[in-house]
């Protein structure tokens, strides 16, 4: 059984999917996804402060960066 995954482009599949399963969640969801994709990234590769991290991907304190449900 050929996986889609290992066929060319393959790598997308799984990608669109995920995406297209945050976008049904609403839109609200897609949005803090983004933005922790986007802190995560940050985390990773900068030194910056969490609350500097939180300004940068769209929120207006540290603490409602902390308190996402």
């Amino acid at each position: 059984m050929t996986n889609l995954s290992d066929q060319p482009g393959g790598f997308m599949v799984p990608v669109a999917f995920h995406l297209l399963f945050m976008l049904a969640a609403g839109p609200i969801r897609f949005l803090i996804y983004c933005r922790m994709e986007a802190a995560k990234r940050y985390l990773n590769t900068t030194d910056l402060l969490v609350k500097q991290i939180a300004e940068l991907v769209g929120y207006h304190s540290e603490p409602s960066f902390y308190d996402i449900s």
